[in-house]
C-alpha cells in the first residue's frame, strides 16, 4: 500500500456515474432505495455521518442528508441491502473499479457482494469499511481548546532495552516458545481464536508482573466476536488518561512488524514506566480484529464515546509497525492528519525528537487506515506512528509468512518505541519536586 496524497478541491469533480437529479432523487426514495450524500466539507463542520475518513485539509462524510456549504457534494442511489463500501485509494487509479457508484478525490464508492472481503480489490492498494447505517453523533469541536499537559521534564534519561524487545518480540511471534500458566506454547499466529487467545494470555502475564491491571473488552457478534486486552497504570489524577494502543492481530501468519513490533513496542514502554509515580493514567489497549476492518478500536472508541469517558483523554498514541528500515535512513511516520487537536500530540513527539539523538526522521502522511482513526470519528486526539510505510520504504513482507522476526531491525524499533516513550513520560508523569 503506498501513499497517495489527497488532493482535496473545493469543485466538484467529475464522476463515473452522473448527479441524481431532484426528481430522480424522489424516484429513488419511491423505489425504498438507499439514497445517500458524499461530501467533503470543512473539518469538524458536520456532527452527524454515517462514514467520515480524514484528508490533511477536510473530511469526507456519507450522510442520510444534503449537507450545507459541502466544498463538494455527490448523491448516490442503492437497492436498500446493497452492500456499499467506501474506499480510500492509496495510489494514483484512473480506471473504474468492480462496483463503482461514485469517485471523489482519491475516495470511492463501491457496491460489494456480501461475501467479498472489503480490502479485496483485485490488486489496488487501499483502504476500505463499509457505509453503516446508524449514524455516529460526535460533538463539534468536542477537544477545541484543549491543551496537551507540557512538563518541564527532561525524559532523555528514560531506557527502551533493545534486548528486551528482541526477548518478547521473539516470544509473541513464535520464534521462541513461551510459557503460559506452566505450559510450553508457541504463539505462532495471531489470526485463529486460538492463536489470540494465546497472545492476550502472554500479555496479560506481562503486564500483571510489572504491576498493572489487566481487563478485557469483548465486542461484536456471535459470528464476528473480538476481545479487546486492556492494561492500566492509575495515576494520581485518574480523571485523565492518555491510551497508548497497537492492534495484536495478525493475518494468520507470525505478525512480527504488523503488529508486533508496535504491541510489544507498548510493552516496553509501560515496563520502563512501572516503577515510576505517575500523574495522569496510562491505559495500554491491544485491539483485536484491526485487520478485518478496525473492528476491536471502533468498538472501543464508540464504548468511550458512549459513557462519556472519552472526555478524559488526553489523548491516544497508536503504534503501528515499528521494525522495518531497509535504507537505514531512520525515516518514520507520525500522522494526524489535522484532526482535532492531534497535532498537539505528534509535537510532543516531535519536541523528543528533536532534543535527543535518536537519528529519527518524520515523513509527512495521512490516512484512516489504523485503530487512531476511530478516535478522530468523535474528535479526540489520536496519531499513528509507524515505519515509513507510505513514503517508500514499505516492509516487502507486510501480510505474508515471511513476517517473521528475523526481518526486524530492532536498533530502529528501539529508537521509535523509545522516542515514543519519552513523549509518553512527558505526557503523564508526575512533575519535578520543586
Amino acid at each position: 500500500m503506498k501513499y497517495f496524497k489527497s488532493k482535496v478541491c473545493a469543485v466538484l469533480l467529475l464522476s463515473l456515474s452522473p448527479f441524481l437529479s431532484v426528481s430522480e432523487t424522489s424516484a429513488a426514495k419511491e423505489r425504498n432505495e438507499k439514497v445517500l450524500y458524499v461530501s467533503l466539507v470543512k473539518k469538524n463542520s458536520v456532527n452527524s455521518f454515517l462514514n467520515r475518513f480524514a484528508t490533511e485539509t477536510a473530511q469526507l462524510v456519507v450522510t442520510k442528508t444534503p449537507v450545507a456549504n459541502a466544498m463538494a457534494s455527490k448523491i448516490l442511489s442503492a437497492p436498500s441491502d446493497a452492500r456499499l463500501v467506501l474506499v480510500e485509494l492509496q495510489e494514483e487509479n484512473g480506471k473504474a473499479l468492480p462496483g463503482e457508484k461514485l469517485r471523489m478525490d482519491n475516495f470511492a464508492v463501491l457496491e460489494m457482494p456480501v461475501a467479498q472481503d472489503i480490502h479485496d480489490l483485485a490488486g489496488i492498494k487501499s483502504f476500505s469499511e463499509e457505509i453503516v447505517d446508524e449514524e455516529t453523533q460526535s460533538p463539534i469541536n468536542q477537544f477545541a481548546g484543549h491543551k496537551q499537559i507540557t512538563q518541564s521534564l527532561n525524559t532523555s534519561t528514560l531506557v527502551i532495552e533493545q534486548a528486551y524487545l528482541e526477548e518478547k518480540l521473539k516470544l509473541f511471534s513464535g520464534a521462541t516458545v513461551a510459557t503460559l500458566a506452566g505450559k510450553s506454547v508457541t504463539i505462532s499466529e495471531r489470526g485463529s481464536k486460538k492463536g489470540k487467545d494465546n497472545a492476550r494470555a502472554f500479555l496479560k502475564q506481562e503486564y500483571e508482573a510489572i504491576g498493572f491491571t489487566v481487563t478485557s473488552q469483548p465486542f461484536g457478534s456471535f459470528v464476528n466476536p473480538g476481545i479487546n486486552f486492556i492494561a492500566e497504570k492509575v495515576g494520581s489524577d485518574p480523571s485523565r488518561v492518555l491510551l497508548l494502543t497497537s492492534h495484536m492481530d495478525s493475518v494468520g501468519n507470525a505478525g512480527a512488524d504488523d503488529n508486533g513490533s508496535g504491541t510489544i513496542g507498548a510493552l516496553a514502554i509501560a515496563n520502563a514506566l512501572k516503577g515510576i509515580d505517575l500523574k495522569y493514567s496510562l491505559r495500554i489497549v491491544a485491539f483485536d480484529q484491526e485487520e478485518n476492518g478496525l473492528y476491536g478500536s471502533i468498538a472501543y472508541a464508540k464504548a468511550m464515546n458512549n459513557d462519556g469517558t472519552i472526555k478524559q483523554l488526553m489523548g491516544v498514541i497508536n503504534l503501528e509497525m515499528t521494525g522495518y528500515d531497509e535504507d537505514d535512513d531512520g525515516a518514520f511516520h507520525v500522522i494526524d492528519c489535522n484532526e482535532g487537536t492531534s497535532a498537539e500530540l505528534s509535537s510532543a513527539l516531535m519536541r523528543v525528537v528533536n532534543r535527543d539523538p535518536l537519528r529519527l526522521k518524520r515523513v509527512a502522511a495521512c490516512t484512516n487506515r489504523s485503530d487512531h482513526a476511530s478516535f478522530w470519528k468523535y474528535n479526540a486526539p489520536a496519531v499513528v506512528i509507524s515505519q515509513n510505510f507510505f513514503g517508500g520504504d514499505d516492509n516487502p513482507c507486510y501480510h505474508k509468512s515471511c513476517d517473521k522476526v528475523d526481518r526486524v531491525q530492532f536498533d530502529y524499533m528501539t529508537r521509535i518505541t523509545t522516542a515514543v516513550g519519552r513523549a509518553v513520560a512527558e505526557l503523564v508523569m508526575q512533575p519535578n519536586p520543586g
